[in-house]
């Protein structure tokens, strides 16, 4: 039996339900690399404005635009904000990345997170550069030593350990990092 489709490890590690099939059953042989993920948000999402990223943890009650508690997407972002300690409700059960994005646009949701190539090819000419949205991190990418590096396709933002840094000092740390 093969399986090709989105592999849902954290979901599965975690614990999560929605499955059909155990990911640990199979053996992969093959796989495409992420591009890494960029989280971001509008600017109107704070009162007054985002005028500095580093502002995310005054935050009340942003809203987080999903598409299913188990997927890796959303399990980062939760972790990501939690890590920060940014107040937030989630808000899953978009069809797609593709849904959350009219959401974002609508004011429906005020935070997301997607992939950089997503980021440079919808998000940024459409939302950044009109001013609505303001990238906030990425998640670092992982070398074939198992090192974390910067995201080379979006050197213009901190990694979420970087942003970690700006806002609490130090290096993030513990259960949730």
């Amino acid at each position: 039996m093969i399986y090709f489709g989105p592999w849902q490890w954290l979901g599965q590690a975690l614990g999560r339900t929605g499955s059909k099939f155990t990911q640990g059953d199979f053996t992969l042989i093959g796989g495409f690399r992420s591009p890494g993920r960029v989280q971001f948000m509008r600017i109107d999402g704070l009162p007054g404005g985002v005028k500095n990223a580093a502002n995310i943890v005054r935050a009340k009650g942003l809203k987080l635009g999903g598409t299913r508690p188990g997927a890796t997407n959303d399990i980062l972002t939760r972790l990501s904000l939690d890590l920060l300690g940014v107040e937030y409700r989630y808000i899953s059960g978009y069809r797609s990345a593709r849904m959350v994005i009219p959401a974002l646009m609508s004011r429906e949701v005020n935070i997301y997170a997607s992939t950089a190539s997503d980021y440079r090819r919808l998000i940024e000419p459409i939302l950044v550069k009109t001013g609505q949205v303001i990238g906030l991190w990425h998640w670092p990418l992982m070398d074939e030593e198992g090192s974390l590096q910067r995201n080379p396709l979006i050197p213009e933002l901190p990694s979420i350990s970087d942003r970690f840094g700006i806002i609490h000092g130090g290096k993030p740390s513990g259960r949730i990092w």
